[in-house]
């Protein structure tokens, strides 16, 4: 959470949003998962409802995030994103293909006007997306 705290006073705003569609990571109720992420990450930024990010239940917000800032697709040339894509093609093929949330911690970085400026998906490193930010602030 140094990355939040680094730059909230700049305008950085972070907001999550649990999903239990990833091998049943978040099982419990939203207020449960907020106090996970709390009590074992030290998250501070505003937790909100679980919802669903694909699928025919997915929410508006996601189906807009993903539209806006298609999936780039799996570096072949990186062990992790190849570990990604096999346990994706394991555990919810569906989701392989496409514009998809591939797996949890998926994040979005959206400009003060609502435009996604870039997807980075659970492999990315802070580097990558702090040197976003820095950019976009």
């Amino acid at each position: 959470m140094m990355l939040y705290d680094q730059y909230k006073d700049q305008g950085l705003q972070i907001i999550g949003f649990p999903c239990n569609q990833f091998a049943e990571q978040e099982p419990g109720s939203s207020s449960e998962s907020e106090s996970f992420c709390q009590i074992n990450y030290g998250v501070k930024f505003p937790m909100f409802s679980k919802l669903d990010v694909n699928g025919e239940a997915a929410h508006p917000l996601y189906d807009f995030l993903k539209k806006s800032g298609p999936f780039a697709g799996f570096d072949e040339t990186d062990i992790q994103a190849k570990l990604l894509k096999l346990m994706v093609a394991e555990k919810a093929p569906e989701w392989l293909h496409g514009d998809a949330i591939k797996w949890n911690f998926t994040k979005f970085l959206i400009d003060a006007e609502g435009r996604v400026v870039r997807r980075f998906e659970p492999i990315d490193s802070i580097d990558e997306i702090q040197e976003s930010i820095k950019q976009l602030l």
